[in-house]
C-alpha cells in the first residue's frame, strides 16, 4: 500500500511541475522582443532592439538610426515582417 501512495505522490508531483513549466514557457513567449543587426558591404547597422513590431518596422526604415547601412537587408526584413505597412 505504501508503494502505491509513493507512486501516486511522485506522479502528482511530476504532473504539477510539468504544468508549471508549460505556464512559464507561455509567459516567456509573450514578452517577445524585436531586433536586428545587419552588415552589408562592411557597413553595420549596429544591434537594434525594439519592444514592438511597429517600432522595429519604423526602425528598419530609418536610415540615420541604421548608420545609412544595410538598406537592402533592412528592406527585405521589412517586406517579410512588416507587410501590412508601406516603406
Amino acid at each position: 500500500m505504501n508503494a502505491w501512495v509513493l507512486t501516486f505522490a511522485i506522479l502528482i508531483s511530476l504532473l504539477t511541475s510539468g504544468c508549471n513549466n508549460l505556464q512559464n514557457l507561455a509567459n516567456s513567449t509573450n514578452t517577445q522582443s524585436f531586433s536586428y543587426d545587419y552588415v552589408e558591404n562592411g557597413c553595420p547597422t549596429g544591434n537594434r532592439v525594439f519592444s514592438s513590431r511597429e517600432q522595429m518596422c519604423d526602425g528598419l526604415k530609418n536610415d540615420s538610426l541604421n548608420n545609412f547601412c544595410a538598406s537592402n537587408l533592412r528592406y527585405q526584413r521589412f517586406l517579410s515582417d512588416c507587410s501590412d505597412r508601406s516603406w
